[in-house]
């Protein structure tokens, strides 16, 4: 239940009332479009950039031993991202780059000498017009690969190594011990000042890690490395392997990482460049995978460059530039629609199910032709983008509203005739886009907490997790896998039942997961102002009074039984459930113990219609007040199991339909 003021809940149990209906479209999702194309450009050296928010300063490394630069002020301009100037003549052919800023004015360039495998490192006092003697900062072993972020330097060998420059020294390196990188192909980092902590992804024999390192000692240490892609913990790919990424922080979205995906065999050569995001606050999640370009552009690093002034990230190399804008309505403001006021809407959202919308706003000028082009008012209505309602009344305190989890638009359609246009929208809630996704390949992890998997999962179509009192899904699952022909929700309802745990969409495109509803937790009253326009109340059959969960591989076993609904039954309904990934008696009990309750929520299935109440949310825990006559006053405790919003305002309609069932 989402909080409420009491003139706004007062105004809702009123008759008559002035309800205040209106929706929000916001284009929040990352969208690349092309800046620069140059199919004929080198596509030999690996470019390197970084913004510092005002500033993008490029590397790149060429076949004659060359390092050249260019500092790009005017982002909007093709022409202003190609006016290489010469920065070195020590480089090794087509070598590796790396690029920071460090400070005002100051900045780092690192690449290999022509003396193989020394990497080298100048400082530019001057916004990169002229660069300090060549400094020998490490000899590798092998071709090294590098990677810069502020005053911290990273080099990929054999091994992996980093570097802290303190005024005018180096120190390191640091090296994250007991790993071993064989067959390195490429190192990125993103450094948190603030925190102290550093994020890096780095290529070995084709899969990608993510390693941290905390800073704030004396010797930074690191975290132990995981793999990132392809998939879990499953190890590489025969036909493919992931190199040569790249990293960026977007503070209004999260860590944005690009990557190449090489292949071999049939598409031997190719490499097919794609960015992921990461939208959870450690960045350990991430996914949104969406390509760069077409696998045969260009199988060099597509190098980040976040610029915080115009908000956009680009990414690209000598072939291609793309870009991306970010949400931001003050900067962009075709990005996002209303409040507009609503014609009709219906909203529906029910447990362990998809949810959707519909919405229909009236278009008088048919301002609202071609949704999401450039031309159109409704330009940031675009498959997948954010659409709420904002709901209220106007209270005695003013205009008061509630908003809606977000929804994700699945269909746009305009209407002419009769005198006006109608803009229709259809959407999806967060369990409808888990609905929409499945891996390309089967992926399977090893050794995990249940909240670390509902936010691997949730992370691969960009939702947060968000989870309150569920003690649950700190459980360590033994293994988890999903498979190509199963969804994203599939998993996600799996997870829950193994954790014992219930979830519903929040705002800001988060999963909210929680326990249970219990009697004890608060309640949101109906019918206390006698404000039931409507009502069924009634039983349900439960549809099981019996729950065995069974785990051959961890030898454990449990079962719960309602005795008592098996009785009023006249029979016991089992329900079995096999899984070996429950690892131990008490997970089984636990399992067991959650189904049945569950089921008993089908054993009450009263139905009431009220004026609209924008603070309910699915689970929420409702105090029933009806007529004694039909229904019990000791009763009253409920579930909210389903939710439908019937708005039609030329009808005067505004309503919430509740479907509650019976609490554990």
């Amino acid at each position: 239940m989402q909080p409420i003021t009491q003139t706004l809940r007062e105004a809702a149990q009123s008759t008559p009332n002035e309800p205040i209906i209106q929706a929000i479209v916001e284009d929040r999702r990352l969208r690349w479009s092309i800046l620069h194309d140059w199919p004929a450009g080198p596509d030999v050296g690996r470019v390197a950039q970084f913004n510092n928010g005002s500033i993008t300063l490029r590397a790149v490394s060429d076949d004659a031993g060359q390092i050249w630069t260019v500092r790009v002020w005017a982002h909007h301009d093709p022409a202003a991202w190609e006016a290489w100037t010469l920065a070195a003549s020590d480089a090794q052919y087509a070598c590796d780059v790396a690029v920071s800023w460090m400070a005002p004015y100051t900045w780092l360039l690192l690449y290999e000498g022509a003396t193989a495998h020394q990497v080298m490192a100048r400082i530019s006092t001057d916004d990169g017009v002229t660069w300090s003697p060549s400094h020998v900062m490490h000899t590798a072993g092998q071709a090294p690969w590098l990677a810069a972020w502020g005053d911290w330097a990273l080099i990929l060998e054999d091994q992996l190594h980093a570097y802290h420059r303190t005024g005018a020294m180096w120190t390191g390196p640091y090296t994250l011990l007991s790993v071993t990188t064989p067959q390195p192909q490429g190192v990125a980092v993103y450094y948190d000042a603030d925190a102290q902590w550093g994020h890096i992804l780095y290529s070995s024999r084709g899969q990608l890690f993510k390693v941290e390192f905390d800073s704030k000692e004396p010797v930074p240490t690191f975290t132990t490395a995981r793999p990132l892609a392809p998939g879990g913990d499953q190890g590489g790919s025969d036909v493919a392997a992931i190199v040569l990424p790249s990293l960026t922080r977007l503070f209004d979205l999260g860590i944005v990482a690009t990557w190449v995906e090489r292949h071999t065999g049939p598409l031997h050569g190719w490499g097919l460049p794609v960015s992921a995001v990461a939208r959870d606050d450690n960045a350990q999640h991430f996914g949104q995978i969406c390509p760069l370009a077409e696998a045969d552009v260009s199988a060099q690093r597509w190098h980040l460059a976040y610029d915080g002034a115009t908000k956009t990230v680009y990414a690209g190399h000598r072939r291609r530039l793309v870009r991306a804008p970010l949400f931001d309505k003050q900067l962009y403001e075709w990005m996002s629609l209303g409040p507009v006021d609503v014609l009709s809407a219906r909203r529906v959202a029910e447990r362990d199910e998809p949810g959707s919308l519909t919405v229909e706003l009236l278009d008088p000028t048919l301002a609202y032709r071609n949704p999401g082009h450039a031309d159109s008012a409704a330009r940031p209505v675009k498959p997948l983008s954010a659409v709420r309602l904002r709901r209220g009344y106007r209270t005695a305190a003013g205009v008061e509203t509630i908003d809606t989890p977000n929804y994700y638009v699945t269909t746009a359609t305009m209407s002419e005739g009769h005198g006006a246009g109608r803009l229709r929208l259809e959407a999806l809630d967060a369990y409808g886009l888990l609905a929409l996704w499945r891996p390309v390949e089967s992926i399977e992890w090893y050794h995990r907490t249940i909240a670390w998997l509902l936010a691997e999962i949730g992370g691969r179509v960009g939702l947060r997790i968000e989870v309150a009192d569920a003690p649950g899904v700190e459980a360590v699952l033994p293994h988890f896998g999903l498979h190509p022909h199963q969804s994203a929700l599939t998993a996600m309802r799996a997870l829950l039942r193994l954790g014992c745990a219930v979830a519903r969409p929040a705002a800001d495109d988060t999963l909210q997961v929680m326990g249970y509803p219990a009697s004890q937790e608060s309640s949101a009253e109906i019918g206390t102002a006698n404000e039931i326009r409507e009502a069924a109340y009634g039983w349900g059959r439960y549809r099981h009074t019996h729950v065995s969960v069974a785990s051959e591989a961890h030898d454990a076993y449990a079962e719960a039984e309602d005795v008592a609904a098996s009785q009023a039954m006249g029979q016991r309904f089992s329900r079995m459930l096999e899984d070996n990934r429950v690892a131990s008696e008490a997970m089984a009990a636990g399992i067991a113990g959650h189904m049945l309750d569950l089921a008993k929520s089908w054993g009450r299935q009263d139905q009431v219609s009220v004026p609209l109440r924008p603070e309910l949310e699915i689970w929420d825990h409702i105090a029933l007040h009806a007529n004694e006559a039909a229904l019990p006053a000791q009763a009253k405790e409920r579930v909210l199991v389903r939710l439908v919003e019937e708005i039609t305002l030329l009808r005067d309609r505004c309503v919430s339909r509740l479907t509650l069932g019976a609490l554990g």
